[in-house]
C-alpha cells in the first residue's frame, strides 16, 4: 500500500520573517559590541519559497521542485520560536 504524502502540489508561497542569532569572533571594546548588536533589523532575515510544512516546531521552506521526481532543493527549515510573522504571496 502507498504511503500517503504529507503534501499536495501546488504549495503556498511564503515569505517568512524571522531573527537570526549573530556571533562575533574579535576583540573589540564593549560599547562598540553593545552598538552594534543593538542595531535595528540587525537580526532580522527574510525568507521566500514553496511553503512545504508548517507546525509547532519549525517552518520548512523551498526554492526549487521537480515534478517529475518529486525531488526539491533550496530547503530552509527555520525554528517556529525564531519566526517573527509569515505572510501568504499571490503569484500572478
Amino acid at each position: 500500500m502507498a504511503k500517503e504524502k504529507k503534501w499536495k502540489w501546488p504549495l503556498p508561497i511564503v515569505e517568512v520573517e524571522w531573527l537570526d542569532c549573530m556571533g562575533y569572533d574579535a576583540w573589540e571594546p564593549v560599547d562598540a559590541l553593545l552598538e552594534k548588536a543593538n542595531r535595528p533589523g540587525r537580526m532580522t532575515h527574510f525568507t521566500c519559497g514553496y511553503l512545504l510544512e508548517s507546525n509547532d516546531k519549525h517552518v520548512i521552506t523551498i526554492g526549487s521542485f521537480s515534478m517529475s521526481t518529486e525531488m526539491c532543493s533550496d530547503t530552509t527549515q527555520i525554528p517556529r520560536g525564531a519566526i517573527v510573522k509569515i505572510r501568504r504571496l499571490k503569484c500572478e
